[in-house]
């Protein structure tokens, strides 16, 4: 931008020069038009600052590891001049990755027009990768002065979930009550919907119970007994805590998350409600999310990611989310072999199984109310998952 600046100037003195030689309207009325000139050039940037902005859009916004999401810059001009030049400058940034990519593109802008610039997104490793205006520029036609484009979404944070593996559930924990299912248990219950059986009348009993019908049939009282309904709930508790390398941290999460929503997705599709939860150091609680279609699986993992370096275990917290629930079974998924998480699961959470996954690990600590199983991260494959 220097280098018009000083052409500009060469050309002002020429024009000075020419007027000076030759003192005629001619040469003064070019000079006057090039000293005008830089004024309305700034007063078209000016118009254009106020009346136009831009912002990020895509079609979608969560992909699987290994593809691509198209992303728009999206600039609208209201003004009517045209401007040759403007420059935006795009950060990218993956959340499991240190380093950052930046893209700069050039383009034109019509008058009273939108300018789309298009451009696909990739990430190797799940996780949330965000996309950035850093600046966004227009130059005027001799590129004296710029603007700063007004940005009403500066960022566009992109989902990368990770590519689902078929794992080896095992449907065999026994169900906890559920009022709104479909399913009944083989035990008495209190929903009148399904009939469990019919027994002698107790003193206490409710009188609503009698079967009367078949107590005026016979010399006693006879009392109905309903079947309780009953469901699946699965609790998948996360933690998750970096390595020392970096290289290995990438590896070790994809591993880890990739275990989760697999196990997650399965669950889904077969209508098995699930529970993912971790805990939040910063917030010091512990966040939980209910799972019951991809859209809240979808839900769950953008918070999931965004809240991965900030996990840890507390008792308490974990107690008051998640103590008054009954689980059919708890998953712990961690990567650290030393955790206290798994006597947080033993003690703070009521399950009728419980499984902890241990990704990436050969040693594992030991517990005789809990199936401790080591996951291989390159095979991301075990015997049996209890849900």
């Amino acid at each position: 931008m220097l280098r018009y600046k000083l052409l500009y100037a060469a050309i002002l003195a020429g024009l000075v020069c020419f007027y000076v030689l030759y003192i005629d309207y001619l040469p003064l009325v070019l000079l006057i038009c090039a000293l005008l000139m830089p004024l309305f050039l700034k007063a078209g940037l000016i118009w254009l600052h106020f009346t136009s902005d831009a912002h990020l859009e895509s079609p979608t916004e969560v992909c699987s590891a290994g593809g691509s999401i198209p992303v728009t810059v999206v600039i609208e001009n209201r003004s009517p001049f045209a401007f040759p030049k403007g420059t935006v400058q795009l950060r990218v940034t993956h959340g499991f990755e240190a380093g950052r990519e930046t893209v700069k593109i050039h383009f034109p802008l019509q008058a009273k027009n939108s300018t789309r610039l298009s451009l696909q997104i990739s990430a190797d490793y799940c996780g949330i990768v965000n996309v950035e205006i850093v600046s966004l520029r227009m130059y005027d036609m001799l590129r004296l002065f710029h603007t700063n484009i007004r940005k009403s979404k500066k960022s566009l944070p992109l989902l990368f979930l990770p590519k689902p593996v078929e794992l080896p559930l095992e449907a065999s924990a026994p169900p906890v009550e559920n009022p709104e299912s479909d399913s009944y248990a083989d035990k008495p219950g209190d929903d009148p919907s399904e009939l469990f059986g019919i027994r002698e009348y107790q003193p206490g009993d409710p009188v609503s119970r009698i079967h009367w019908k078949l107590s005026f049939r016979s010399d006693m009282l006879y009392l109905k007994e309903f079947g309780a309904p009953v469901d699946k709930n699965t609790l998948l508790l996360v933690e998750y805590c970096p390595p020392s390398r970096q290289e290995g941290e990438n590896h070790e999460a994809n591993a880890l998350f990739t275990m989760l929503y697999s196990i997650a997705l399965q669950l889904t599709a077969a209508q098995h409600p699930c529970t993912i939860a971790w805990y939040h150091s910063e917030k010091d609680e512990a966040e939980r999310f209910s799972v019951t279609d991809e859209s809240t699986l979808h839900e769950a993992f953008r918070a999931l990611f965004q809240a991965v370096y900030v996990m840890g275990s507390e008792e308490t917290a974990i107690r008051y989310t998640l103590g008054t629930e009954v689980f059919s079974s708890a998953i712990l998924l961690t990567n650290l072999s030393e955790t206290q998480m798994l006597g947080i699961l033993e003690r703070s959470v009521t399950a009728n199984h419980r499984t902890m996954l241990l990704i990436g690990k050969s040693t594992a600590q030991s517990s005789e109310q809990t199936d401790i199983m080591t996951v291989s991260a390159d095979s991301l494959r075990t015997e049996r998952i209890i849900v």
